[in-house]
Formats: structure tokens, C-alpha cells, sequence
């Protein structure tokens, strides 16, 4: 399934393939609970991305026909 991570200030988004939404979507929540500085992002080919908790605009989740979009704001 596909995941994208917009960044802050830019048109540029980080595009993974994941296997678990369910999965992805409670490490992140936790992540942003716990006030990370990095969140790491790892695909199903075990790329890992880095992005800054603060840089992060939107994250959006495919999960087959339907499609979940999350957005998060920061407090600048």
C-alpha cells in the first residue's frame, strides 16, 4: 500500500510502499505523541527516510479501495 509525507515549505513528498496501514498509522500517532524530533519512515524494501516532526504537512494512506488522509499541524 502506498503511503505519502508532504513536507512543509516545499512541493516535495516522500512516497513509500508499506505492507501494514494499521501498523504504520499506530507508530506514527505514537511518534507524534511522544514529540519525536526525526520520524523515520522504513518502506517494504527497507528504505528509510528521516523527515523533522516539525517539517511534516500531511501524511496520506492508501489502503485498497479506500484512502485515509491525515494532517497534522505545528506550532509555528
Amino acid at each position: 500500500m502506498k503511503v505519502r509525507v508532504g513536507i512543509v515549505d516545499t512541493e516535495r513528498v516522500v512516497d513509500l510502499e508499506i505492507d501494514d496501514t494499521e501498523d504504520f498509522g499506530r507508530e506514527l500517532s505514537a511518534d507524534f505523541e511522544a514529540k519525536k524530533p526525526l520520524l523515520w519512515f522504513t518502506d517494504n524494501r527497507g528504505r528509510r527516510v528521516a523527515v523533522p516532526l516539525d517539517k511534516v504537512a500531511f501524511v496520506e494512506i492508501e489502503g485498497g479501495s479506500e484512502q485515509q488522509k491525515v494532517g497534522f499541524a505545528t506550532g509555528v
